[in-house]
């Protein structure tokens, strides 16, 4: 019986992978644009890829191209939210200093980073707590009730103007640009990912005085359209700024 289940357990996950991949192709004629990035779209689509197997950030195929042209290695970035992002950065950077969650994905993050060798990486894990009361919260319904006050701050440690980039694609995602921002070194990046959304527009708004890139379009492993944004963070905290 064992054999049969096992082919239905395939068969099953060979429809689930038709069935995005179709999604993948009809999403394209809304990003006609993003045709450019089809081969690696539709890889990412498959059952047998993830972004912690491909060492690939979720964000726009549009930010990852700007990112892997524009990052160098003598840079430093903090990161909000783990996984492929954590290998990508890890591979182009300096250093990368990496705040998670979720325990189970941390571990699993985790044993990637080790097994792959890297040492240029701090990882953090900082759990939500209960609380009623709570001032940083995530929008998901799941984590109703529970304080992010532990992930947020987890910058605080380091100093101002630390980073060359900051990266928050993780939860309670307009605190951490908040807390973040005096982080960011002067001419430094902030990215805000899926930046559209309505409950980040205080993130957004935050950052209004500064120059930013919009990098809208498909993303590996979704079937949604999507927005990254960068910003660049001139002068910050100068005297008479």
């Amino acid at each position: 019986m064992s054999g049969v289940h096992d082919e239905e357990n395939r068969s099953a996950a060979s429809h689930s992978t038709a069935l995005r991949l179709l999604t993948g192709i009809a999403l394209l004629r809304r990003d006609v644009a993003g045709t450019r990035f089809i081969v690696p779209f539709l890889r990412s689509l498959t059952a047998s890829s993830s972004s912690l197997a491909d060492a690939t950030p979720w964000l726009t195929f549009r930010a990852i191209r700007w990112l892997t042209t524009n990052m160098d290695p003598t840079m430093h970035v903090f990161e909000y939210g783990s996984g492929g992002s954590t290998l990508f950065f890890a591979n182009r950077v300096r250093q990368i200093i990496s705040v998670e969650h979720d325990r189970n994905w941390y571990a699993c993050t985790n044993d990637e980073l080790a097994a792959r060798g890297v040492r240029n990486c701090t990882y953090l894990l900082r759990e939500p707590t209960p609380d009623p009361d709570a001032r940083f919260v995530s929008s998901d319904p799941a984590y109703e009730g529970m304080d992010f006050a532990d992930y947020v701050t987890a910058i605080d440690a380091y100093p101002d103007r630390s980073f060359d980039l900051v990266s928050v694609d993780g939860r309670a995602r307009p605190a951490c640009v908040l807390a973040a921002l005096s982080k960011v070194k002067p001419s430094g990046l902030m990215l805000l990912d899926n930046s559209e959304r309505p409950h980040y527009r205080e993130a957004v708004a935050a950052l209004a005085r500064y120059e930013r890139l919009d990098f809208s379009g498909i993303a590996p492993y979704s079937t949604d359209l999507t927005q990254t944004t960068i910003w660049r963070i001139e002068n910050q905290g100068l005297d008479g700024d």
